[in-house]
């Protein structure tokens, strides 16, 4: 009992932290958010088809998916395969789908600590970097989610951990962790070698410069498998890494040309002008601007990031007292070990080299997902630099900074829950899952009906249609699902997801049709419904042939007042209709 005493002892102080980690990103899981993305639904559906049938769900069986898939998001390959078990065992909810991400978030949580420790030999400090990562906005978001990137940033921390214990020819313990860190996350291929240079150099020189060969050959090894791999998915014809090669910036000399002959097109005509609009001098203003966007006081405490789709819009992925923390954290850490600062600010650079070199958009919630508990690790400095200055005074600074921690926080779990749902509804397609709630009712009440959903993307709403039905649970429908991903119609019974516009003649023959309207399919019928948006009522899914809520009390701009009514799969159909169809006049 003593011994145990003594061996628990150390993890005590961490262990409230955990709890509270692991509170924010459990509770109301399923209501924040409260959809999933169709990256997401890639994912999981893939997780449940490899633990099925041995192969992704646009039917590529590993290994050779690990190089090639069909799939629309193209994602991480060790995601779907690592919980594939999870996911192939138990009934797929908005819950359970995201309980491995939960438990990673808080992992990372813990490793944080454990780093920030290890580097800086202060238990304080590592505790209040700790406590910023577990109620940081963005790390409460992404852990409440099931994408990709956050299990790359898992498996490099923790074989960055792993590599701090090591010496000698162990490092090469670290080097698996990395592996999988690669094939986690399609950004996490662009920094696989800066980072690796990065730590083995940092580990290097703070261990006093032991052999080098160790160091050397890990390199060379992680330099000849990125050859490798690269070269093969260089050639293949689509899928993975090569499919997105045209996202680089260096990659993509039609695209820089095209906007090059935009920019020049679009100034008063000068002899001077290919000196200044140039592909050379437009990749530099792309790559410059992209970092500015990465630290930009807007970006982090303000709005979140710039693609609507991860967008908080209101909410910043930190707190505004985090600020404060963050430029006392960046003196403070730099007055306590120079050697670490500049470690941790190259690493902050490396972090945000996926968003730097992307040539299609900014976005900086994934792709330089690493910034964010290296910054926490900054603002848990600050702190820590705060309460040291405060000298007998400390208890009070304690006070005071979790009596304004704690009113953040709650302002962050009201934002996220009571008004996130509304301001960002079809950021996580929550239109795709009324649009199913809708076609399923319509299939129990008239199943001889045919029902057609038309979408940008069909097979990513016929995988969100999979999820909500409850078909991606049986196997049956789930193996039919596979081998239709082939095609441009994807077909369920009578039901099917496609993206042509309908015909008149379709609409006249009785056939129900759900029309999302980023489509531009024009066809105008008088009193028809529509599934709405509950930010301003607002059409998406216009409905041809109504079967389900046409006598309905059906108003043309609904409201939903209560959370109950974002569980849209217990609603009954008259409260359904009622809240979330309209009509047309």
């Amino acid at each position: 009992m003593v011994k145990l005493k003594r061996f628990l002892n150390p993890f005590l102080p961490i262990l409230p932290i955990l709890i509270l980690a692991f509170l924010l990103r459990i509770f109301w899981l399923e209501r924040f958010p409260n959809g999933l993305s169709h990256d997401e639904i890639d994912f999981i559906a893939s997780a449940r088809t490899y633990w099925k049938f041995g192969q992704d769900s646009s039917g590529v069986k590993f290994p050779l998916s690990l190089f090639f898939t069909k799939t629309d998001a193209r994602g991480g390959e060790v995601p779907p395969l690592l919980f594939s078990p999870f996911f192939g065992l138990l009934p797929l909810t908005l819950s359970t789908v995201k309980i491995p991400y939960v438990a990673l978030g808080i992992l990372t949580v813990a490793i944080i600590f454990f780093i920030t420790l290890r580097l800086f030999k202060k238990k304080d400090l590592a505790l209040w970097a700790m406590f910023s990562t577990a109620i940081n906005p963005w790390g409460i978001f992404v852990g409440r989610t099931a994408f990709d990137a956050p299990v790359g940033n898992f498996f490099y921390l923790l074989g960055f951990l792993t590599l701090l214990y090591c010496h000698s020819w162990k490092i090469f313990y670290s080097f698996p962790l990395f592996i999988l860190a690669f094939f986690s996350y399609q950004g996490a291929k662009i920094t696989f070698i800066p980072l690796l240079l990065l730590f083995l150099g940092f580990h290097y020189f703070s261990s006093g410069k032991l052999k080098i060969l160790p160091y050397v050959s890990f390199m060379g090894v992680a330099l000849l498998f990125f050859t490798l791999y690269t070269a093969t998915v260089f050639k293949l014809p689509e899928g993975g890494l090569g499919e997105r090669k045209k996202e680089i910036i260096f990659f993509n000399q039609e695209q820089l040309a095209k906007e090059t002959d935009i920019e020049r097109r679009t100034a008063i005509t000068t002899k001077i002008a290919p000196l200044f609009s140039n592909k050379l001098t437009l990749t530099f203003k792309k790559i410059i601007g992209n970092f500015y966007g990465a630290f930009s006081s807007h970006f982090l405490f303000v709005r979140g990031d710039l693609r609507a789709t991860y967008a908080f819009l209101d909410h910043g992925f930190f707190y505004y007292l985090d600020g404060i923390f963050l430029v006392l954290g960046l003196v403070g850490v730099y007055l306590l070990d120079r050697r670490l600062w500049f470690m941790l600010i190259f690493s902050l650079v490396v972090a945000v080299f996926s968003s730097l070199i992307n040539l299609i958009e900014q976005q900086y919630i994934f792709r330089s997902a690493l910034m964010f508990p290296l910054l926490a690790i900054f603002i848990g400095g600050g702190i820590f630099t705060v309460i040291n200055l405060a000298g007998k005074k400390g208890k009070i600074a304690f006070l005071i900074i979790i009596f304004l921690y704690s009113l953040s926080l709650l302002n962050f779990l009201y934002f996220a829950f009571f008004r996130y749902p509304i301001l960002a509804d079809d950021a996580f397609f929550q239109s795709e899952r009324r649009a199913s709630k809708y076609v399923l009712e319509t299939e129990r009440i008239a199943p001889e009906k045919k029902i057609t959903v038309i979408s940008d993307l069909p097979r990513s709403t016929f995988w969100e249609y999979m999820f909500f039905s409850g078909n991606i649970n049986n196997d049956k429908i789930l193996e039919e699902g596979i081998r239709m991903t082939e095609g441009s119609a994807y077909r369920v019974g009578n039901i099917e997801f496609r993206s042509k516009c309908p015909e008149e003649k379709e609409i006249n023959e009785g056939i129900i049709f759900l029309v999302h309207q980023q489509r531009g399919c024009q066809i105008e019928r008088e009193n028809e419904l529509t599934i709405i948006s509950p930010k301003d009522a607002g059409e998406i899914f216009r409905i041809y042939n109504d079967a389900l809520c046409s006598n309905s009390s059906v108003e043309r701009y609904p409201r939903f007042i209560y959370l109950k009514d974002l569980d849209i799969e217990k609603m009954d159909v008259p409260d359904f209709c009622r809240k979330w169809i309209g009509r047309i006049r």
